[in-house]
């Protein structure tokens, strides 16, 4: 059964298969604009498959709703696609610290620009935030443990909405999730939406807690922000579609009328991801710079990234040359020649990372990228 044979084409069917078709049609756009934008191909995975699953969870909503009897295949779908976009956003911030690298090596060169980080405080007005760290105390000490923590708890994340949604739908076939006519502690959601929302809790709060150390390191310089988009604005999206456009608003629609909101609230859930899934996109494009691409491709240890703005280390946060990101061609021309392959921008392959940390010096308190600061640095 669908909504054409009891009902033909109606005004929300005709609404639903326009804005179903939109996606697809924006997928194209997105990949076309993609092409001269992005430095590195693990930038443009990352981003692409993002904007992919939203728009597979848009669609699997106007599914069911023309389709309300594929409702357990759509549910199980849509749970894949939650933890997939989970996984992503906390993968992007890591991504700058190693994109052609494993997530242990990514953890290790992350642990390197926090070295010296003040522990964080577990408390926080954010609820998500709150309900996650406040177990660990006011004071969180920022090591390699915490971050290993916090990849954990995406992996518990992803295996256990899977697992909830498969119950949610178990005890759907059989009307026991919520039955008319039964005490509120013998329905099954009572006790699954708890398990959601701690599962929720776990994953949303450790990509805040990964934003909150690792956010501040990601593209430091003002320059590089005020043309890529300053990297909270992306976090405060994804919350906001985790939290209230999942979440909360389809546990206040089973509470406030559950009739209607199951037959109409995936209508509304697939509306509303036009407008996000293009602000999602247009936040996360970077600017069009065809030379930059020349240089991340050259681009392999920390400071390297650090160098050209990519990164920056807690110790000294403004990297000397943030611009470069913004406008290539400068610094190119700055060091005599439009190749990556020049001497004076070669790679800094020959020395390790651990050599160049012991041998700061505590009197100015150094940091790898001001050692070559005079340089690579670009008046303004």
């Amino acid at each position: 059964m669908s909504r054409f044979d009891e009902e033909g084409f109606g005004t929300l069917e005709i609404i639903a298969l326009i804005a179903m078709l939109m996606l697809p049609i924006f997928l194209v756009f997105a990949s076309v604009s993609h092409i001269y934008r992005f430095y590195f191909p693990a930038m443009q995975k990352n981003t692409f498959h993002m904007l992919t699953f939203l728009a597979l969870y848009a669609f699997v909503c106007g599914m069911e709703f023309l389709f309300p009897q594929t409702f357990i295949m759509q549910s199980i779908i849509k749970s894949v696609c939650k933890a997939v976009i989970v996984n992503l956003q906390f993968g992007k911030a890591l991504i700058f610290f190693g994109m052609k690298h494993s997530i242990d090596i990514q953890i290790q060169r992350a642990m390197t620009c926090l070295r010296g980080h003040p522990p964080v405080s577990g408390y926080s007005a954010n609820p998500i935030y709150l309900f996650g760290w406040m177990w660990y105390g006011g004071k969180i000490e920022v090591n390699k443990r915490l971050l290993q923590i916090i990849t954990w708890r995406e992996y518990f994340y992803t295996i256990g909405i899977c697992i909830n949604s498969y119950v949610v739908l178990m005890l759907e076939e059989y009307d026991l999730y919520n039955p008319d006519d039964t005490p509120w502690w013998k329905k099954g959601v009572v006790y699954l939406q708890i398990s959601q929302f701690c599962l929720l809790i776990c994953g949303v709060s450790g990509v805040q807690m990964s934003q909150k150390l690792l956010g501040p390191l990601i593209m430091p310089g003002m320059k590089v922000q005020k043309a890529h988009g300053r990297w909270a604005h992306r976090l405060w999206l994804f919350i906001f579609w985790m939290f209230c456009m999942d979440f909360l608003q389809n546990n206040i629609g089973i509470l406030a009328n559950k009739n209607w909101w199951k037959e109409y609230g995936n209508f509304v859930i697939l509306l509303e991801h036009i407008p996000v899934i293009l602000l999602w996109h247009f936040t996360n494009l970077p600017p069009k710079n065809e030379l930059a691409k020349e240089i991340f491709a050259n681009l392999e240890t920390v400071d390297d990234f650090a160098r050209m703005g990519v990164i920056g280390y807690y110790e000294s946060p403004l990297l000397l040359n943030s611009g470069n990101l913004v406008d290539p061609q400068m610094s190119l021309q700055v060091t005599g020649g439009g190749s990556m392959d020049s001497p004076s921008i070669q790679p800094l392959n020959s020395t390790a990372i651990q050599d160049k940390e012991s041998k700061r010096s505590p009197e100015n308190n150094k940091t790898p990228q001001n050692d070559e600061a005079e340089e690579f640095n670009v008046d303004d």
